[in-house]
């Protein structure tokens, strides 16, 4: 008979979760388990080395799943590289989670509710934690360790710094995303400094120098006395006779149209250019315009009947496709656009329904499926007019987004 034992485990979390984790691990240590739990959770290659070598010295992984781990960039390849050197994944739910919205390597495994902890909860993760079997030896040679995961805000840092002007969205596009970074506790520091840093530019506009110094003064009340306010000047353009609203001077800017947009993805293949994207629209439409699955489905509604009226509210779909968008597998290995119950499908399908204008969005140099890719009930799909997204000129490519999205939105107001 197999002796209970005391398992070394691999903590993975999102910082955002911290003080309900910390519950979790105190009962888990309880135990006598031993934990490997990342405190720094920043970036950098020898953090990254040190979660890899851990990945390989444990005997399972802990996942926390919730809101807040699926929209982490590190969760994922750490579990693809835990389950390539042959360790088993043990997803705890810490916050609701609608299962839709489970990538397919955890949708597949069985979960421990951990909402509301419970007794009965306690003590089946007991029970799987303590009859846990030692690690099987790792596989020879190793895999490839994979890259370390590169945070958008630095990537954000890199362009703000490249750049020699910004126009005005993209300059509010910056500020949205720094204002929702500043919500994170593992975020907050690299997003005050480049909110400070974004303060001294000269080309900084009257709209975005007034919300930087609005945020600033809410996380730091004596920022105002260590920085003088920075008069905003609107940036000098050579001759262009192209008339964009993200290139005209703020006292000139018309009024934009009233977009409600639906932001159509897949998890597992644009995960983190969609988030992008939502900030962008959030904060040239405002957040309450932009429908995006994560954020906006409320809890104890069936997910297809909200989807359902959430389109149909809409006046535009944007469908992000980036290289595994019409390839992509559920666990059993069939293709995800087959399936009849498949998300992306049902929603590109309720908008051909109702004849939602949309906009394919190719990322990265992905291109549009072709039709006879697609099933039967979508294959319009291919009919409309894509946009490109890539990240070396992701500024002018989101500008020119927000403008066909506005060309379409007027059009229609005008019909």
């Amino acid at each position: 008979m197999m002796s209970a034992r005391v398992p070394y485990l691999f903590c993975s979390y999102a910082g955002e979760d911290r003080e309900e984790v910390r519950a979790l691990l105190d009962g888990i240590r309880r135990l006598g388990c031993q934990l490997w739990v990342s405190e720094r959770l920043t970036g950098g290659q020898a953090w990254w080395d040190e979660i890899l070598a851990e990945l390989r010295g444990c005997d399972a992984m802990l996942i926390a799943v919730s809101p807040a781990l699926l929209d982490s960039n590190a969760s994922a390849p750490q579990r693809q590289y835990a389950r390539q050197v042959g360790k088993p994944l043990l997803p705890v739910l810490i916050k609701p989670v609608s299962a839709a919205l489970l990538p397919p390597d955890l949708a597949s495994l069985q979960m421990i509710d951990y909402t509301v902890p419970s007794t009965n909860a306690a003590l089946e993760l007991a029970e799987v934690l303590l009859w846990l079997p030692p690690a099987a030896p790792l596989p020879s040679p190793l895999p490839d360790p994979p890259p370390v995961p590169i945070s958008d805000l630095a990537n954000l840092w890199d362009r703000q710094q490249a750049a020699e002007t910004l126009s005005l969205d993209e300059q509010l596009a910056v500020v949205a995303r720094l204002r929702t970074a500043l919500e994170s506790p593992k975020e907050r520091d690299a997003a005050l400094a480049l909110l400070q840093e974004l303060r001294q530019r000269p080309d900084l506009y009257s709209a975005p120098s007034r919300e930087i110094a609005k945020l600033l003064q809410d996380q730091l009340p004596d920022s105002a006395e260590q920085a003088p306010p920075i008069e905003p000047i609107a940036p000098s353009t050579e001759a262009d006779t192209t008339a964009q609203v993200s290139d005209v001077p703020p006292d000139e800017i018309p009024d934009k149209p009233t977009a409600k947009i639906f932001l159509c993805y897949r998890r597992e293949d644009t995960q983190w250019v969609a988030r992008s994207i939502y900030e962008s629209l959030s904060a040239r439409y405002g957040e309450m315009q932009v429908f995006r699955d994560i954020d906006s489905t409320p809890a104890g509604v069936k997910y297809s009947t909200w989807i359902e009226s959430r389109i149909g509210q809409c006046s535009v779909m944007l469908v992000v496709i980036g290289d595994a968008w019409s390839s992509a597998e559920d666990h059993a290995g069939r293709r995800r656009l087959d399936l009849p119950k498949d998300w992306v499908r049902q929603e590109i399908e309720a908008a051909l329904r109702r004849q939602i204008p949309i906009i394919p969005v190719c990322v990265q140099g992905a291109s549009m499926p072709s039709e006879d890719e697609l099933p039967s009930s979508i294959a319009d799909f291919t009919g409309f007019q894509s946009a490109e997204i890539t990240d070396s000129r992701w500024d002018y490519d989101i500008g020119r987004l927000l403008k066909a999205i506005d060309d379409l939105v007027a059009s229609g107001d005008d019909q």
